[in-house]
């Protein structure tokens, strides 16, 4: 698939998913974020064995551009643990 054409459908994806937060609040659409960014590290580094920041540069932070540098993330291999945070 064509990148131009995947980030579109992954900023798309993004969107719908905060605008289904119902009623907007962005504490909410905040944890919604970090939600997706906590699974899918979790699932990119417990699952599959890959490298956590690498991973969050190539998969997640483009999904979350322009705002993917506001988020961090910790993870803590010892508990099998992701933690992900925005502005923090």
């Amino acid at each position: 698939m064509h990148n131009a054409i995947k980030r579109a459908l992954m900023i798309a994806a993004l969107g719908s998913m905060l605008g289904g937060c119902g009623s907007y609040a962005p504490g909410r659409a905040a944890g919604t974020a970090t939600g997706l960014v906590s699974h899918q590290l979790c699932s990119a580094v417990f699952v599959s064995g890959l490298d956590p920041e690498q991973f969050y540069r190539e998969a997640i932070e483009p999904m979350l551009s322009p705002g993917g540098f506001l988020f961090s993330h910790t993870v803590d291999r010892e508990r099998g643990q992701v933690t992900a945070r925005v502005a923090a």
